[in-house]
């Protein structure tokens, strides 16, 4: 008797066709991302399962809300969904009005503002509860960048169960993940939460949303330390944790570098005299510039230590691209006033040792040439500089 060529899908054991609906529609294995300068994350549910047969439609809707857990944001900003999905790589699962009828969320949060801070909305988009942190994040950065927006806004925040059990509690342990990531949420005006929950996890979230942000003087403390302990890994030979620590430190001082991608928030929040700890008596933004364009100069040196030389061209040649954007031809000439002059004569000399590496030979002379302008002391610099203009005459 000949075997058949397949087993039709509804004989399996039921808990083998679970775990295949598992696999199709878990968040985990649909996540996409495209690395580039500009990354985007996105989903790619596969859902044509549902269309096999009512059975399987019905298995395949209830393990998809069983295994993963949405959050439903309600904002008065229709911007605040692409900064969602830029800023803080957030993908979005749906938005509008199919968002407004998804009935899978076990939370829904409602931004509230006065009506002269609101767009025409309101406007409804839905996350994967895993990335309520970045979106938590991004609010942060966007209240430090633009102080008070917080004090003008209201949150509410409404536990429910799924769609077929819509009066059933949602577990503490779910409970923790969905609130906690708000705690760094500050100052709001008002915060009202919904539902069925556990008094202590509200609680908790309440301490945190009331704690103050870290002053410039911290910030700035602590990125100095991070990059202390960067350049101990450095010398130490450990690469790998030297741009670890460099990550850190450039978050010390809101700055998002994630590969290639760098976010620069609140660059006004150092603008004020530093009246505490090791930098008192500074003005706290000549401190931030001098920390920045070190960190800079060190992770070029990093990668180029690791012999990765495209991304230590990458670094040094955005910094360089950013700031001659921003200044015009005058970027490329020393200013005494500058606070960082010595740090930004280094990463124009290392981008050129990282071009030089990558056989760009007219752009490492020129860019050795600026440098040699920004550190006219520098005897190796100097040196260089008249070596690669021998080897353009050769």
């Amino acid at each position: 008797m000949d075997s058949p060529s397949h087993l039709p899908f509804l004989t399996l054991p039921g808990e083998i066709r679970e775990n295949i609906y598992k696999q199709l529609l878990i968040t985990d294995n649909n996540y996409h991302e495209l690395e580039d300068q500009d990354p985007t994350t996105f989903w790619t549910f596969d859902l044509r399962i549902y269309r096999t047969s009512k059975q399987v439609y019905a298995e395949a809707r209830e393990v998809f809300r069983r295994v993963n857990t949405f959050v439903k944001i309600i904002t008065p900003w229709e911007s605040a969904v692409e900064n969602t999905k830029k800023f803080s790589l957030t993908p979005v699962l749906c938005r509008g009005e199919i968002a407004e009828q998804f009935q899978n969320c076990q939370m829904t949060c409602t931004v509230d503002a006065p009506m002269m801070f609101s767009e025409s909305g309101p406007h409804t988009f839905v996350i994967d509860a895993r990335d309520t942190a970045g979106f938590c994040r991004m609010w942060y950065y966007f209240d430090i960048s633009h102080p008070g927006l917080n004090n003008q806004l209201g949150l509410r925040m409404t536990l429910a169960g799924l769609e077929d059990d819509p009066e059933r509690e949602v577990s503490k342990i779910i409970q923790n993940r969905l609130f906690r990531p708000w705690g760094v949420v500050r100052q709001l005006s008002s915060l009202i939460v919904e539902g069925p929950h556990d008094n202590d996890v509200v609680e908790e979230l309440r301490q945190a949303m009331t704690q103050p942000y870290r002053s410039p003087s911290e910030c700035l403390q602590n990125c100095e330390n991070l990059k202390a302990s960067g350049n101990a890994s450095f010398k130490a030979g450990n690469y790998a944790d030297a741009i670890t620590f460099y990550t850190k430190a450039f978050e010390a001082i809101h700055i998002i570098v994630d590969k290639r991608r760098r976010s620069i928030w609140a660059e006004g929040y150092f603008d004020e005299m530093i009246r505490e700890g090791r930098f008192a008596g500074h003005v706290g933004s000549s401190i931030y510039w001098v920390m920045r364009m070190q960190l800079i100069a060190n992770t070029i040196m990093v990668y180029l230590k690791m012999e990765d030389n495209e991304m230590a061209f990458y670094w040094g040649n955005r910094s360089i691209t950013l700031m001659r954007q921003h200044m015009g031809e005058e970027a490329d000439e020393p200013h005494p006033l500058f606070p960082a002059k010595a740090e930004w004569g280094k990463i124009y000399y290392r981008t050129a040792l990282a071009a030089r590496a990558l056989g760009d030979m007219a752009n490492a002379r020129e860019l050795i040439r600026v440098a040699a302008r920004w550190l006219p002391n520098d005897v190796i610099v100097q040196r260089e500089r008249a070596d690669w203009g021998n080897l353009a005459l050769g």
